[in-house]
């Protein structure tokens, strides 16, 4: 029997925090390395502006740091309507390529960054407020919904990348909230029929798999018949749907497969990513002794990038160090997330864990070459103003909800 033994008082756990500031300073340094050519580029200067941005990013944090838990939750759909109104506001503003910033005098802001949190906060108020019930697929739409509006309106500007970050918060937290395994794979179903469609006899191989699962595991009659007929309309929209895809999309798919390889085009980022990560040896050619950086042989070295400048530069060592880093943050928002006093901060904590580990191993498989090139920045290191912005405030929301009352049981 489980009863209370007391109530104490928690303070503030720091440790996320000083971790993070660690990571953004080495992430200045990196980003000044990136900007050290051979040649004079206008990179030369971003890791001033990143610095500006660190120094808003710790402001921001702070204030965030002061807000109550209750208040979050009131406020989370008002931000999360008006995220969704920033992304309205983006796709309808004119621009040469993506639709993904809108600027503001002498800098410009990413919505779709911002999204994340208040999309996680809106989630979280939703499953911690008791009125959800997910025994049934029904029980799913709602969260789907939430989810699935600022992830659709990510996708068209286009942003894949960003837009693919939402289905793993939104696994993570549906799981964390109590969704049985067998339905979480019911809503994953029909993104493993699309990746299946490409080839008949996949496609084919998998929903007789998936028949099966539903002969055994018996689940209701209403959401079994939906399930087979959404994975079936997903496999018959395959081929709409790689029209709907640009081009370098394309590729990108086609060489992660191995169907089609291009070491001059699109090949090239992940080649010349390997070479520099396994030029660094153990210990590293140097602070600013990049070769591969030197040359510009890295597209975007500054931002999706900045990790393969790290392996040149510090090595397995440092490396090893980064990794260490994230796993420990990673560890410390697991910890919060079990010890949080309410449903809501709890399941703020677990998206948040979900956010940061989808984009460390997203960005870090990418650079590798396990991955396709699909652009996330790597967490407080990548150049990006409002990439760092909203981790910080991530990691704010973890330090208020690690703060909060908490209750010590014993058997």
């Amino acid at each position: 029997m489980l009863k209370k033994k007391r109530s104490i008082s928690g303070g503030a756990d720091y440790a996320p925090y000083i971790t993070s500031l660690v990571l953004s300073l080495i992430g200045v340094l990196l980003i000044y390395s990136s900007g050290q050519l051979e040649f004079s580029t206008a990179y030369i200067k971003l890791y001033q502006k990143q610095i500006i941005w660190l120094a808003m990013a710790v402001i921001i944090s702070y204030l965030v740091m002061k807000v109550n838990i209750k208040t979050l939750g009131t406020l989370s759909f008002p931000l999360y309507a008006i995220t969704l109104v920033l992304l309205g506001i983006v796709l309808l503003l004119p621009a040469d390529g993506p639709h993904r910033w809108i600027r503001l005098a002498w800098f410009q802001i990413q919505p779709s960054e911002i999204a994340k949190i208040f999309t996680i906060l809106a989630l979280a108020a939703y499953l911690g407020g008791g009125r959800h019930k997910l025994e049934r697929l029904t029980g799913f739409v709602v969260p789907l919904l939430i989810v699935g509006t600022p992830a659709f309106l990510i996708l068209i500007e286009p942003d894949l990348g960003t837009a693919l970050v939402f289905v793993p918060i939104l696994f993570a937290m549906l799981y964390w909230a109590g969704a049985r395994p067998l339905y979480l794979l019911f809503l994953l179903s029909p993104l493993l029929s699309l990746a299946a469609s490409y080839r008949t006899i996949l496609f084919t191989v998998f929903i007789i798999m998936l028949v099966v699962i539903i002969k055994v595991r018996k689940p209701f009659l209403f959401d079994a018949i939906l399930v087979v007929a959404m994975n079936i309309t997903v496999g018959l929209l395959y081929k709409p749907f790689w029209a709907s895809l640009e081009m370098y999309q394309k590729k990108r798919i086609l060489s992660f497969l191995g169907m089609e390889s291009d070491p001059l085009g699109i090949d090239w980022q992940k080649i010349q990513s390997q070479v520099a990560i396994g030029s660094g040896g153990f210990w590293g050619r140097g602070f600013l002794k990049g070769t591969q950086k030197k040359l510009a042989f890295l597209p975007e070295q500054h931002t999706d990038f900045i990790f393969s400048i790290a392996g040149e530069e510090m090595g397995f060592v440092g490396v090893v160090i980064i990794l260490l880093l994230y796993y420990f943050l990673l560890t410390r928002a697991l910890a919060i997330a079990r010890s949080a006093p309410t449903p809501f901060s709890s399941a703020v904590s677990i998206g948040i864990a979900a956010l940061i580990f989808v984009h460390v191993f997203v960005n870090v498989t990418m650079v590798t070459g396990y991955l396709p090139v699909i652009g996330l920045p790597l967490p407080f290191l990548s150049y990006g103003g409002s990439s760092l912005v909203t981790f910080f405030i991530a990691i704010a929301l973890l330090e208020r909800m690690s703060s909060e009352k908490t209750m010590v049981w014993q058997k």
